[in-house]
């Protein structure tokens, strides 16, 4: 259906004189994460005497390293937007529960962190650690993405991830996967975006909603004069209650609740579980 094999093939060569193809370094790296080894030294074994074996056949991590390095990332982004439009057009991302509209998260994590090693695109950060019984200042090393993943689905579907600059927020940098996905995919491909609390900021929203996207974002103490608002507001009995024994829902409906710093209007949903709800 997707003619994978053939479309990795496509994929561009980043070095000049490979010992191996660069088809063979995705095959290992990609089949290596499905099977959720969690090094490149784990990747090696298992191609070399493993369950990759027959598969890959033999490759060292420094081939892996070298290859990865010297590799545009950008065909590989393509690639998985190739994959993620042939899902929706056969209807794979089609969901009961959200109405058959294709909802996604974004995020920002980190990863990698380490207090001995670094590469050159590190990020740098003071932490306080317990050495020798004793807390110290420390230097950590650590890297942080932003991700887009498909959350309607029945399994989560990664749509793209992007290593933000070291002078951009986690909101700059998932706008810019944002737009990066909006380019590749078109602007209707996602109907709903879902983001934590961090993401309730008037730029991100402005841009959310000139892609046509419809949000919802966590309302918490980043945002104190609505949160005051939409708190007050609720103070009243709940529009929807339901209960069945021990267990209990209430849910509360606000259409129109003042955001004075975006100066404009939004609508906030409040809802409460009890029990086994």
């Amino acid at each position: 259906m997707f003619g994978f094999a053939d479309l990795v093939a496509a994929l561009p060569e980043g070095r000049t004189y490979p010992r191996h193809p660069w088809r063979k370094v995705f095959d290992a790296v990609f089949l290596g994460s499905a099977c959720q080894f969690a090094t490149a030294h784990r990747i090696e074994f298992e191609s070399n005497t493993g369950v990759l074996s027959k598969r890959i056949g033999p490759i060292s991590e420094d081939t892996l390293g070298y290859a990865m390095q010297r590799q545009d990332i950008q065909p590989v982004f393509e690639l998985g937007c190739t994959i993620a439009k042939c899902l929706k057009r056969n209807g794979v991302l089609h969901s009961e529960w959200a109405r058959g509209r294709v909802v996604a998260a974004v995020d920002g994590i980190e990863i990698c962190s380490s207090y001995a090693r670094c590469c050159d695109a590190c990020l740098e950060r003071k932490v306080d650690r317990k050495v020798d019984g004793a807390i110290c200042e420390c230097l950590q090393y650590y890297h942080r993405i932003s991700a887009v993943t498909l959350v309607s689905t029945p399994f989560p579907v990664f749509l793209g991830i992007r290593f933000p600059q070291p002078t951009e927020t986690e909101v700059a940098g998932s706008l810019a996967l944002l737009q990066q996905l909006v380019e590749q995919l078109g602007r209707r491909f996602i109907d709903v975006l879902v983001a934590d609390a961090i993401y309730l900021q008037t730029p991100f929203v402005q841009a959310v909603e000139l892609w046509d996207l419809e949000w919802v974002i966590n309302l918490k103490d980043n945002q104190p004069a609505l949160l005051a608002e939409a708190e007050r507001l609720t103070v009243a009995p709940a529009t929807c209650q339901w209960s069945a024994g021990n267990a209990g829902f209430s849910l509360w409906h606000l259409p129109e609740v003042d955001w004075p710093v975006a100066n404009r209007t939004v609508r906030v949903i409040k809802t409460f579980g009890s029990g086994s709800v």
